[in-house]
């Protein structure tokens, strides 16, 4: 894995709320699950990012489905960027912008 695919690169969706999540060279992310924003760090491993949740707000999103909030770690597969939770569990994709 390396960890330039993933750099300045922004994957979205256009589900309702357009959830997205962007990686910075610093080991930093940032992001929305539709709603509310999230920060954190990313450490690089063999074949995905693990990323470390950090601030992030709690609005009430009525109708948002908010699983980008649950992303553990994220896997690159082509331009397609697919989300882990903390079971390992597949919870969505994400499309390169």
């Amino acid at each position: 894995m390396k960890e330039e695919e993933y750099v300045g690169a922004i994957f979205a969706s256009t589900d309702k709320g357009e959830p997205f999540l962007k990686f910075a060279d610093d080991g930093t992310y940032s992001g929305s699950d539709g709603c509310n924003g999230l920060r954190g760090t990313y450490e690089v491993g063999d074949d995905e990012l693990v990323l470390n949740p950090g601030l992030s707000t709690l609005r009430a999103c009525p109708g948002i489905d908010t699983w980008v909030r649950n992303a553990t770690s994220v896997k690159l597969d082509s331009d397609t960027l697919v989300v882990f939770d903390k079971s390992g569990s597949e919870i969505g994709t994400l499309a390169r912008s």
